[in-house]
């Protein structure tokens, strides 16, 4: 039979130790369960002029594509995902690029045009979830034309189509 102060002594014990581990637990879940919505509010097209990137931050952009460059501020961690939702793309998960302590940068690459709906990162923080710009490629269009020749010994006979895209 246990007396009640060894009882009570246990008991207080098993207390303490769930409480501490609880309190070992939580900064580490806090920091990558609690999502940051974006700052600003979608929807987002492709062509809104408010986020174009100057033309040093978007050299080099593939043709027809798109590259959504999100920051996030004060971040809880050094690594995160974000999600970004886009009308034509989808759903698009990206890990951040290499950034500095105080920081996370996001590069997102779709087809051109489309328009972001939502945003977030699994990062916790102080900060803010932004889309700093976005890069526009040149938009490349293909022409293709097709030439049919037909000889017999009297007549020559051409055809031609043609197709833009």
């Amino acid at each position: 039979m246990i007396k009640g102060n060894t009882k009570r002594r246990r008991l207080a014990w098993l207390s303490a130790a769930f409480f501490t581990g609880a309190a070992l637990l939580m900064p580490a879940t806090i920091g990558s369960a609690l999502a940051i919505e974006g700052h600003q509010t979608p929807p987002i097209s492709s062509d809104d002029s408010g986020f174009q990137g100057s033309d040093k931050e978007c050299e080099g952009t593939p043709d027809n594509t798109v590259i959504w460059h999100f920051v996030q501020t004060q971040p809880a961690a050094d690594s995160g995902n974000l999600t970004a939702t886009f009308t034509t793309a989808g759903t698009i998960v990206q890990g951040n690029a290499v950034s500095p302590a105080d920081t996370l940068h996001w590069y997102v690459s779709t087809g051109k045009p489309d328009t972001l709906t939502a945003f977030s990162s699994n990062v916790g923080g102080t900060g803010n979830l932004v889309l700093s710009h976005i890069c526009q490629g040149d938009t490349v269009t293909t022409t293709t034309t097709v030439v049919t020749t037909t000889t017999t010994d009297e007549t020559t006979t051409t055809t031609g189509t043609g197709t833009n895209t």
